[in-house]
Formats: structure tokens, sequence, C-alpha cells
């Protein structure tokens, strides 16, 4: 992986364990798999090249960024991303934090939302455990 962005050390927030344990609920045993070969693209592509085009958040997730990917290798022509992965990088540092995956709900009502997740989650270094 070789990227213009050094990632010198990798952070996951708690709760992004906890999403991929629903999402996978949710989805059932069958279809995991193949969601989380997407989900790990996804995280590789982000990690690669954290800025790449529209992925800046805005409002309560300033800072942060998204990444939108399919949770099927093969989707049908014309569908949308139907999951986002929301990530920072620290230029400063070389740190990597992973806040957040899930659905896309453009209402992010009552917690659909990653989005919404995402915003009612603590962000600070501390609250995130370092990945080996």
């Amino acid at each position: 992986m070789s990227s213009n962005y050094p990632i010198h050390e990798t952070y996951i927030h708690p709760e992004l364990i906890n999403d991929l344990a629903r999402i996978g609920l949710e989805i059932g045993i069958e279809r995991y798999p193949e969601f989380h070969e997407m989900y790990e693209k996804a995280v590789k592509s982000s990690m690669i090249d954290p800025y790449q085009p529209n992925t800046k958040l805005n409002y309560q997730l300033e800072g942060w960024r998204r990444c939108k990917y399919h949770s099927v290798r093969r989707p049908d022509r014309g569908v949308k991303p139907d999951y986002r992965f929301i990530y920072r990088y620290d230029e400063d540092t070389g740190y990597f934090f992973k806040l957040a995956t899930g659905k896309r709900n453009a209402k992010g009502v009552g917690g659909d939302s990653t989005y919404y997740d995402s915003h009612n989650r603590e962000k600070t270094p501390n609250d995130f455990i370092k990945e080996q």
C-alpha cells in the first residue's frame, strides 16, 4: 500500500466494532463475508488517500471524512453506494482514526444513519483504541 500520506498509527473507536457486529446480525452470516471484504476495501482506499474529492463532512462532523462503498461486490447497475465509513487523518501525527460505518440514511432519524451515530460518539483521541 503506497501512499503520499504516511500512517504511523491507526486507532479504532470501540463503537465501530459494534457497528460491524450489528451489520452482521442485520444482513446475516451468509452475506457478511462479502460485506466485510467491501468494508476493508473502503478502509484501505481511505488510508491510501485520505483526502479523496468530495469526502469532507460538514456541520457537527467537520474535520471528519467519509468513504462511500457498496455492501456487495457487484451491485446492480445504477445503484448508489449504500454504506459509509467515517474517518479522520491527522497529518501532523500521521494518525488515522476509524470512527464508524453503517448505512446511509439521509433522514438520520432515531440513529438510522451512520452520520447521526458518528455525531453522537465521543471523538477525543482518548476515546479510541490503538490497533495492533
